[in-house]
């Protein structure tokens, strides 16, 4: 029998689970592994107009999946809603059409994705600071 260990993140808006028994696979340099329809998929990330999108989406030098269009866009503002912990990034994400997702490198952090139902994915705060630029507080 599997375990599943589900996460709540944003009250029921973003949802992620993790299966406790799936071994987090040995990664090298640069290497986001990300819990994607019951196994780790390995994805590894370039750099293209501001934004770091997977591999995968790169045909003829030029990124050609939902991650990238998607995140071109400029988006209406993430308001907070009556969630205990806001994150607007991952709002962003879910009004862009993505699902928020938790991927870990191999420094065995945590880094927010956008996943598409193409499978592409977009780093989340890299997608949201490119409408929303951070701004220094003087």
């Amino acid at each position: 029998m599997k375990s599943v260990i589900l996460l709540l993140v944003l009250s029921s808006t973003f949802a992620f689970a993790v299966n406790k028994d799936a071994k987090v696979p040995k990664l090298k340099s640069g290497e986001v592994a990300v819990f994607v329809n019951e196994k780790y998929q390995i994805q590894t990330f370039k750099n293209y107009d501001s934004l770091e999108i997977n591999s995968t989406c790169f045909k003829q030098n030029k990124p050609q999946c939902q991650a990238f269009t998607k995140a071109q866009v400029k988006p209406v503002p993430p308001k907070p809603k009556d969630d205990l912990i806001y994150n607007p990034a991952a709002i962003n994400c879910a009004n862009m059409g993505g699902k928020a997702v938790v991927g870990i490198t191999d420094t065995k952090s945590e880094v927010d994705l956008c996943l598409f139902k193409d499978g592409s994915t977009v780093k989340s705060w890299g997608a949201f600071y490119k409408h929303f630029p951070k701004q220094v507080i003087k």
